[in-house]
Order: structure tokens, then C-alpha cells, then sequence
């Protein structure tokens, strides 16, 4: 089972998950950039097992990245490790056929409030860079908008993995995406103990 399947609306939705009543789009300074065809899913056709330690080990990165280290989640209220025994199953990317594939994993972290989300978002798209990501979004809350509005942004590597940021004053949070595999070993479920 998969704890945490989304289906990649923007970041900026992901404190609903800690229970707000309200999302927000905010301001673009940078155009999304949005393309679900299945023509421009990249297919690295890798195992399950390589794809989720690659995920998982991305996920605690970026987590590093934050500096802070303590206080981070699954929705489920889990806490986070690299380690987690929750298996997971990966699913379709873009308009991907269910049976044949690409598949990736992905899930929501949700995280304690930084004292300055601006900064927070920003140190975040400094390390997304220092990755090699290109950066496909960044948002802002408007001088109108409600003070839980957060700060966003979105980069993607080479071979297609994706990561999310969101902060504000309430939390911050990540939806972390691997690239996608239509390697047969995606169709079954994956763990630390997986062979």
C-alpha cells in the first residue's frame, strides 16, 4: 500500500494534509511548467529496489538540506526514516497505462514551521540547484493573501525526479517524486527488506 499517493497538485496544497482549511495559489515568478504526456515521461527502466533507495536517499537529502532534522512526517502522522518498514507501491506516471507502465514512487513529508519561510524556500531552491534540478516553479504569497499563504518551489532532475517545497508559518512540507520505470519490478511492493 502506498501511504501517501497524491496525485501531484501544486505543493502549495500540502498543509491541507495538517489540517487547514484553505489553499492558496499564490504568485508565479516563474511560469509551471506542466507537460502530463506520456512522450515526455522519461523511462529509465531501473528495479524497484534501485528506484526506491534512490528515493528514499533523496528524500533524507533534501530533508538534511532543511536543516531541520527533528519533526518530520508522513500524512499518516509516521515519522520519517530513511529506513521507514512501510512498504510502498509505485504508480502510473503521467497518463501512463496502469499494466505496462512507467511507474514512480511518491510521497508527502510534512515538517515543522520555519522561522522565516521566505528564506526557508529560497535556502531550499539554492540546494535544489546545487543538485543539477531545474527549477519548473516558484511561488509567493501576495501582500493580500491570508498569512498561511507559503512559499514554494519546484525543481526536476535529469532523469526525472521531482521534488516539491512548501513553507509557511504553519509548517512545511515536500512531495517528493522518483523518476518513473516501467521496469516490471514496479508492479510489486517495495520496503527496506525488499531484496
Amino acid at each position: 500500500m502506498n501511504r501517501n499517493r497524491r496525485n501531484g497538485t501544486a505543493l502549495i496544497c500540502i498543509f491541507l494534509a495538517a489540517g487547514l482549511a484553505a489553499c492558496t495559489e499564490g504568485t508565479s515568478d516563474m511560469e509551471p511548467q506542466v507537460n502530463s504526456s506520456q512522450a515526455a515521461v522519461l523511462d529509465t527502466n531501473r528495479t524497484s529496489r534501485e528506484i526506491f533507495d534512490d528515493f528514499m536517499a533523496t528524500s533524507d537529502a533534501a530533508i538534511q538540506a532543511t536543516g531541520a532534522l527533528e519533526g518530520w512526517r508522513f500524512t499518516d502522522e509516521a515519522p520519517w526514516s530513511p529506513v521507514h518498514e512501510q512498504p510502498i507501491l509505485a504508480e502510473t506516471c503521467g497518463e501512463g497505462d496502469n499494466t505496462t507502465g512507467p511507474w514512480h514512487f511518491e510521497h508527502v513529508l510534512l515538517g515543522e514551521p520555519a522561522e522565516n519561510p521566505e528564506a526557508d524556500r529560497d535556502q531550499m531552491r539554492r540546494y535544489l540547484e546545487s543538485q543539477g534540478m531545474e527549477i519548473t516553479a516558484q511561488f509567493q504569497p501576495e501582500p493580500h493573501e491570508p498569512a498561511h499563504a507559503p512559499w514554494t518551489v519546484s525543481g526536476k532532475s535529469p532523469d526525472g525526479v521531482k521534488i516539491k517545497y512548501s513553507s509557511n508559518h504553519l509548517g512545511r512540507g515536500f512531495i517528493v517524486t522518483s523518476e518513473c520505470s516501467s521496469h516490471p519490478s514496479m508492479q510489486e511492493v517495495v520496503s527496506p527488506t525488499t531484496p
